[in-house]
């Protein structure tokens, strides 16, 4: 099975040589359902394009005849989900995706791993171990995301830590959208699924290790963004505590100044002197902030 990337589109014959059993399979590289690698590798493959060029937003397939369209998604640590459209058929497979990811896919194909499949030349085999080492480099990603997690643990506290523990929660958004991503994967790869039907006993072994390769990436995603939850409503309630300790210890001197600032004639003219002032504007605050605190002790540990 040979490459061709869009810098190859301008030599490709207008016809494939030979007949379509004797035909080399290819797999074709492209950054767009539109461009002129696409509408070749198609016409190939006896395929039909989408006709609209918007992104999809969840994963799919389409199975036929020899044929069949996958829509599958890659994960980067920022927070970015792109999708990759797989397009099989007899002949060959068409791959139109994002550079980056066109370029992951490149470097596995001339990899050892990805030679040993290509050299069986079979069209199937090489989709199936893309979508397993799609599954495996979104399992490199969490192992980012997890770090980040511990980072962000680790300073989300105190009053000052709002920026982090908004990091966490977009980081949770993040990992969600991985799980719905990956649980939705995982269907689509299920052994009893429209996929794995169509294909032969050794094509189903291959897909059931993909399968289980992105039930994985579920699994660890589900217990990040659980794991995550658990720290910022730990911090909330930690936030919660030292804001109800500094009320608590507030509310008697608010009581008493409230008191003694509405200065009516009688507490006038019995204040006047500095013992008074060190008496009720001193002592009697403390007493109050003091028996406050072992009140609130108390009724906390009662509870």
């Amino acid at each position: 099975m040979r490459i061709i990337e869009d810098a190859d589109a301008h030599a490709l014959p207008s016809q494939p040589s030979g007949t379509p059993s004797t035909r080399e399979p290819f797999c074709a590289l492209t950054g767009s359902v539109g461009s002129e690698l696409a509408t070749w590798a198609a016409a190939q493959l006896d395929l039909a394009l989408p006709l609209s060029s918007h992104t999809p937003h969840r994963p799919t397939i389409t199975l036929g005849d020899d044929k069949g369209q996958l829509v599958v998604f890659s994960f980067d640590a920022d927070g970015t989900l792109t999708p990759i459209r797989l397009f099989a058929g007899a002949g060959g497979l068409l791959v139109v995706g994002e550079d980056e990811d066109l370029a992951w896919i490149r470097d596995h194909l001339w990899s050892r791993e990805g030679q040993q499949t290509l050299q069986g030349a079979d069209v199937w085999a090489v989709l199936i171990d893309l979508l397993h080492e799609l599954a495996v480099g979104t399992q490199d990603v969490l192992d980012e995301l997890s770090d980040q997690s511990r980072h962000l643990e680790t300073r989300a506290s105190g009053f000052t830590s709002a920026p982090e523990r908004r990091a966490m929660a977009e980081l949770r958004n993040h990992l969600f959208s991985i799980q719905e991503i990956a649980d939705t994967q995982h269907r689509l790869l299920a052994s009893d699924g429209e996929l794995a039907q169509t294909l032969s006993a050794d094509h189903r072994r291959r897909l059931r290790s993909s399968a289980n390769a992105v039930d994985a990436v579920r699994s660890r995603a589900s217990q990040l963004y659980a794991r995550l939850g658990d720290v910022l409503q730990q911090q909330g309630t930690i936030i919660s505590e030292r804001l109800t300790f500094v009320a608590t210890i507030f509310l008697p001197l608010n009581l008493v100044a409230g008191l003694f600032g509405m200065n009516f004639g009688w507490l006038t003219d019995r204040i006047g002197t500095f013992g008074a002032f060190l008496g009720l504007g001193v002592v009697l605050p403390l007493l109050l902030m003091g028996a406050t605190m072992v009140l609130t002790h108390r009724v906390a540990r009662s509870s």
